[in-house]
């Protein structure tokens, strides 16, 4: 039986159009027509019609970074990961479920313990659970001690970065993420470079044999730097992090990115949610603190001298939102104090 979608307005992406008063067929479970409901075709008699009024139908949304494993529960990331393998299964399949139902059709997972993904995969592509299209990385490549090692495969040197990839492609990997620099991972360095230009190189090679690509995690201009010279094919975050934790926008990196068509995940969603966590622990009388005097700790966010200078922020390409959410910060955080990124939101 035919299934008929009406809505005020259909979003058209490939003909860069808006369809007035639209009309969408489905047959099983494939988009057989669609367009003006005037213009249709006679439609077959007691087809199921779904009539959504004023609302617009809009094309399947991509989630281009995500780690759907993680809780989503409040709790720090690291007591998150003393639960067992099968929570995290099971918290990954309540994650992409949830974001099926919002509208995303594809997800492209960006790190996860070995085999969680890969198996949820399979489970969605079988019919014991509902999710979106997931295009996976697997376990990410970091140093030793470094960004997410509490989940990631661990590997240094040219030729461990060369047996790694293999690994990941021989696992299923769609493509090969790599932490290019610390992140919020306590003890790692996010204004440092984690990567040499020859581990990276050695990644990026191995895996464009097999047509694959590789994105970096870089937060430090050293680390994109790096990634940039180690032919990376997608950079995640592109913060721009000094090493005094300063943020300041490297004009000439970025046009290196542009001419060598590498493509950027900014990730801005990060700060929206932090103020979030910010605003909703504030009201609650939640809001942990730590004092650190010491700038150069990589394990805190320095949201009074690193964000309050908007000058900064309109320097980076995605700044004036980001300027803005921490102008609004700014009055919640009380004297000279720091807040955790990682405690607080389980950012990584």
């Amino acid at each position: 039986m035919q299934k008929i979608i009406r809505a005020k307005g259909l979003v058209d992406v490939e003909q860069g159009r808006l369809i007035p008063d639209p009309c969408l067929v489905i047959e099983g479970d494939k988009i057989a027509a669609l367009g003006d409901h005037k213009a249709m075709p006679s439609l077959e008699l007691g087809a199921e019609i779904f009539d959504f009024g004023d609302q617009y139908i809009l094309p399947g949304l991509i989630n281009s970074h995500a780690h759907p494993f993680m809780n989503s529960d409040g709790r720090p990331i690291m007591a998150f990961m003393q639960e067992d393998y099968e929570v995290w299964v099971l918290a990954a399949a309540k994650n992409v479920r949830t974001e099926l139902m919002s509208g995303v059709t594809t997800i492209r997972d960006c790190g996860s313990p070995k085999g969680v993904m890969f198996g949820l995969r399979k489970a969605i592509e079988m019919g014991f659970t509902d999710g979106p299209r997931l295009f996976l990385s697997g376990q990410p490549l970091t140093m030793t001690g470094g960004h997410c090692d509490y989940f990631a495969h661990e590997v240094d040197g040219p030729q461990g970065m060369i047996e790694a990839v293999r690994l990941r492609c021989k696992e299923g990997a769609d493509f090969i993420k790599i932490m290019a620099t610390g992140g919020g991972t306590p003890g790692t360095y996010p204004c440092y470079a984690s990567y040499a230009v020859e581990e990276i190189a050695a990644a990026v090679e191995t895996a464009h044999r097999i047509e694959k690509r590789v994105g970096a995690h870089c937060r430090g201009t050293l680390g994109i730097r790096n990634a940039i010279e180690g032919g990376i094919d997608q950079i995640e975050h592109a913060c721009f992090e000094q090493p005094d934790g300063s943020l300041k926008f490297d004009r000439r990196l970025a046009d290196q990115m542009a001419e060598k068509n590498i493509y950027v995940t900014p990730t801005i969603q990060l700060y929206r949610d932090l103020l979030s966590a910010y605003t909703r622990k504030k009201e609650e009388g939640t809001l942990y603190y730590t004092v650190n005097r010491d700038r150069t700790d990589p394990n805190l966010v320095v949201v009074i001298e690193k964000y309050k200078d908007d000058a900064a922020f309109q320097a980076h390409s995605t700044t004036p939102y980001l300027a803005e959410l921490f102008g609004k910060a700014q009055p919640l955080i009380e004297g000279d104090m720091e807040l955790s990124m990682m405690d607080e939101i389980g950012s990584i």
